[in-house]
């Protein structure tokens, strides 16, 4: 199961080798994004729910309860510190680099603030704060 997760996870990482991240707007960052305080809350709206991100069966074996969410999205590459445009959970709220956005339904997916809260945390390290 490990190997199965890898595979789909370099699977997910070679578009991102392949694409043109400069595209992507600039976003100004203050600095002072708290994994507690600003991500958590968007995650456990929109992600870790019942049949998606949350429990044993999560989907793609990625949960984001607040309990699991910080080692899973540093543990395996969802988020690259200091590099927001490279990383997969970054990609996934948007649906660039090749991955699906997330949420999939058209109605649940994440308004711009919420996008540029999560890229702020990753580029100002993807902190556990």
């Amino acid at each position: 199961m490990k190997n199965l997760r890898s595979i789909w996870l370099l699977l997910l990482i070679i578009p991102f080798a392949l694409s043109d991240c400069s595209k992507q707007k600039e976003i100004s960052c203050s600095g002072t994004t708290s994994f507690k305080r600003d991500i958590i809350p968007i995650f456990n709206a929109n992600c870790a729910l019942s049949g998606c991100h949350t429990g044993s069966s999560s989907q793609a074996g990625l949960r984001l309860d607040s309990a699991y969410a910080y080692y899973e999205l540093n543990h395996d590459g969802y988020a690259l510190a200091g590099k927001p445009n490279y990383s997969i959970i970054y990609n996934q709220v948007l649906g660039t680099g090749g991955v699906p956005i997330m949420p999939p339904t058209p109605a649940a997916h994440l308004d711009h603030t919420l996008t540029d809260e999560i890229y702020c945390w990753i580029q100002e390290g993807a902190l556990d704060n």
